[in-house]
């Protein structure tokens, strides 16, 4: 007859084989639900990388339009007034402003100490003026018959500037600095720089744009001969 120990004995060996064959299908469980979601993950990355390579030529075009734009507004408006990007050669302001960046300057009310301006150099001796810029920080500010006067310092500089800039000289105060973007504008300048960075992108741009449209209109003048 079968009893209630012989039912439990079997329930108990039934839960024992379970849990033997648990632990020997556990690792390989998990080793392969790793390898599905490495191969899930593979896929979706050379999806992604496809993508990529895909719209690649269209993001190096807006990043290329984008330095060329900042490039010129920096040549064009380097001795206008109000807002300026200006190129910077000088290593005076290292490590804050690394050589050649660009940096956007703009007029403000009030110049205090610590500001980065940039100003119109004039002769302290002769009172001429110079047909270029300087960017320093301001590292004291005082009054002479009741002006302010601003005493400028290179963070690289051992001396302070020998002018004494008035709030006339200024500028404008720096507000953006872009390490480095100086090199475009200092290129666009050399006659190789031009021919690389204008003339043949342009000349590849239109050649583009012709081929468009000729096949643009070869399809046109086939969708006319079709009755």
């Amino acid at each position: 007859m079968y009893s209630t120990i012989d039912y439990l004995s079997d329930e108990h060996w039934l839960v024992d084989r379970a849990y033997v064959l648990y632990k020997i299908l556990r690792p390989k469980t998990k080793l392969f639900l790793l390898k599905l979601r490495l191969l899930i993950y593979s896929v979706e990355y050379k999806k992604y990388l496809k993508r990529v390579i895909k719209n690649l030529p269209y993001g190096l075009t807006i990043i290329y339009l984008g330095l060329l734009s900042i490039s010129l507004l920096a040549i064009l408006n380097e001795k206008s007034e109000g807002m300026r990007v200006i190129t910077l050669t000088s290593g005076s302001m290292e490590p804050v402003i690394p050589v050649p960046s660009l940096v956007l300057t703009k007029p403000v009310e009030s110049y205090k100490k610590g500001d980065i301006i940039t100003y119109q150099e004039i002769s302290p001796t002769t009172g001429i003026t110079f047909n270029h810029t300087i960017t320093h920080r301001i590292i004291e500010e005082k009054k002479i018959d009741e002006q302010p006067i601003f005493i400028t310092k290179g963070d690289a500089n051992n001396v302070p500037d020998p002018q004494n800039v008035t709030k006339e000289a200024i500028k404008g105060k720096v507000i953006l600095i872009l390490p480095y973007l100086g090199y475009f504008p200092l290129l666009l300048k050399t006659l190789p720089g031009f021919l690389l960075l204008i003339a043949m992108p342009s000349y590849f741009l239109i050649k583009n744009e012709l081929k468009y449209l000729a096949k643009e209109f070869d399809y046109y003048d086939f969708e006319k001969a079709v009755p």
